[in-house]
């Protein structure tokens, strides 16, 4: 959660461009300087996005990997905030709405999907998708139960396809394998492997 959310935060945030563009030009609307991590934080260049991604914890680091080695995927907006969430008309009970804004300060809370990913299918049409990552272990919590049905509520209502994902869903080993390819991501200097690159990549996956 960010440190401390009052209208100056929210406004710091907007005035920064927080959660607008795309490609290398977006800017996510949580940094790993803004939340207390309770995992290991970290930024890694995205050569997909040409820019540094804003990782809060291993789980959404290996979530990454994945997506980044995903041909479908043409561009990945992490921590991508709910900004027109009040501009929806959305039906929530008494309780639900209550955590729609601080309950110290009243300003309006901004949800965040951890990502929000561009796609192309074969016809060449892009689609979208958003994935909260969470730990299996915190989908037992009332409060964790109650964003994410704001949430899914959001992406229902613009028929945005909207999932949960845990550690139970992704491929670990294949997600490190993919992280430490990356870290020789830059074939520019041996073009005789960028020519095999897409053979390489489908051997890759052939062992998982």
């Amino acid at each position: 959660m960010i440190k401390e959310w009052k209208d100056s935060t929210l406004k710091r945030f907007i005035q920064e461009g927080r959660g607008v563009g795309e490609g290398k030009e977006y800017k996510p609307w949580l940094q790993v300087q803004d939340v207390k991590s309770r995992g290991r934080s970290t930024r890694i260049f995205s050569q997909k996005t040409q820019r540094v991604m804003h990782l809060l914890s291993d789980l959404q680091l290996h979530y990454y990997y994945l997506l980044e080695f995903d041909e479908t995927v043409i561009d990945i907006r992490e921590h991508y905030p709910l900004l027109d969430l009040h501009e929806q008309n959305l039906l929530f009970d008494a309780k639900l709405q209550k955590k729609l804004f601080n309950s110290k300060t009243n300003v309006p809370h901004v949800f965040t999907t951890t990502f929000y990913v561009t796609k192309v299918n074969a016809k060449g049409e892009l689609y979208y998708e958003a994935r909260v990552i969470k730990s299996s272990s915190e989908l037992d919590k009332p409060a964790t139960i109650e964003r994410l049905q704001i949430i899914y509520s959001y992406f229902n209502k613009k028929e945005i396809d909207f999932g949960i994902v845990t550690e139970k869903d992704i491929n670990k080993q294949m997600a490190l394998n993919i992280g430490w390819v990356m870290t020789a991501f830059d074939l520019s200097d041996f073009p005789e492997i960028q020519t095999i690159q897409h053979y390489l990549r489908a051997d890759l996956f052939k062992f998982f």
